[in-house]
């Protein structure tokens, strides 16, 4: 199993987005976050999926049953940072999902999952939450668009 490394995820639960980020709002699940001016929202088949997505960077927040972040794990450059966001307990990783990817591609991912669900939001879980990356130097901001997840009532 690849070692976790924690120093790599810098995250800050009071980050602010900058002013020409678009503010996404979902009050059935009392959620908002921030992306950025050159990412649109696509409608997707499913769903229980928003995309955002732009030529660098893929927003996918996922309203389904989360998938379990112990399978990522296995991942090439696997690594994660537990931390409280929004009050809840949360996991932040980051890996890569092909070893064999085309360079371009957005492979690289970091990801946000709640170990913990707010109480009254009448789902047995919370979204997930994962961006995809081309390169290292997109790293930074999709970072920043996970430190923009907040809810109504934090």
């Amino acid at each position: 199993m690849p070692a976790n490394h924690s120093t790599r995820l810098p995250f800050d639960t009071s980050y602010s987005a900058p002013n020409n980020w678009k503010l996404v709002e979902e009050p059935k699940w009392g959620l908002r976050f921030n992306v950025p001016p050159a990412l649109r929202d696509t409608d997707p088949l499913n769903k229980s999926l928003w995309i955002h997505e732009g030529n660098s960077l893929r927003l996918i927040v996922d309203f389904s049953f989360p998938s379990s972040s112990d399978s990522l794990k296995a991942k090439k450059n696997y690594s994660e940072v537990h931390l409280n966001v929004n009050g809840l307990s949360a996991l932040l990783c980051s890996y890569d999902q092909s070893a064999n990817a085309v360079s371009g591609s957005l492979n690289k991912v970091v990801a946000l999952f709640f170990l913990e669900t707010r109480k009254g939001l009448g789902s047995p879980y919370e979204p997930s939450y994962r961006v995809e990356f081309a390169s290292e130097n997109d790293r930074s901001t999709a970072l920043q668009i996970l430190q923009t997840v907040r809810f109504f009532d934090s």
